[in-house]
């Protein structure tokens, strides 16, 4: 067996400046265009899916929400049209709920990417509730710790996260799952590493 056949590969796709569902004909345009020009990069790595964040921005969007919604699933049409599995990350959004309303509708190819240090810092939902609400579509979790409002990817075990709690929780609703780390320097890797390997998640 090769060692492409054991390692997954992933992509993330550009996160800034990314609004799919923008109501600007024009912003979306040039969002199009980057996601679809970074998907083909994707696709040249052999990379077996592609992380893309939702970008819902509730102090614009949640009075709108329906029209964003429209906008959103209108690019993703374009997106899927490149045959690659697309993971949705949360960073900012206040809630779950407008996650479940893009993947109730939406291709069978596109899952979560749930980012426990940004549902911790940026909203006030539990994480429990957003894996309750999540859990079957999640296949990817993106693991550090932060403070309440920051997005500061600090050490597993820091103490601002029960991450033990919640990766624990995950087992019991998401049947298989990749966990990435996302360190600031090689010393936090080994030491995140070494805090999963303790607990038995690796």
């Amino acid at each position: 067996m090769c060692i492409r056949d054991r390692i997954k590969i992933s992509a993330h796709l550009p996160s800034r400046e990314v609004l799919l569902g923008a109501f600007n004909e024009d912003v979306r345009a040039l969002s199009l265009r980057r996601t679809l020009k970074w998907l083909k990069v994707a696709k040249q790595l052999e990379a077996q899916w592609a992380v893309l964040h939702l970008n819902f921005i509730d102090s614009f969007y949640h009075h709108v929400e329906d029209r964003w919604l429209y906008y959103f699933m209108e690019s993703m049409r374009e997106v899927l049209h490149e045959k690659m599995p697309v993971y949705l990350e949360n960073s900012e959004e206040k809630t779950p709920l407008i996650f479940r309303k893009v993947l109730e509708k939406i291709d069978n190819r596109v899952f979560v990417c749930f980012d426990i240090g940004h549902a911790f810092g940026y909203s006030n939902v539990s994480l429990l509730k957003w894996v309750d609400e999540l859990s079957p579509w999640i296949r990817e979790i993106h693991i550090h710790e932060t403070e309440k409002g920051k997005d500061l990817h600090k050490p597993l075990g820091s103490g601002f996260i029960e991450i033990e709690k919640i990766l624990r929780y995950i087992d019991e609703l998401v049947e298989d799952y990749v966990i990435t780390l996302e360190p600031v320097n090689l010393k936090q890797l080994e030491n995140d590493i070494k805090w999963l390997r303790e607990r038995g998640f690796i």
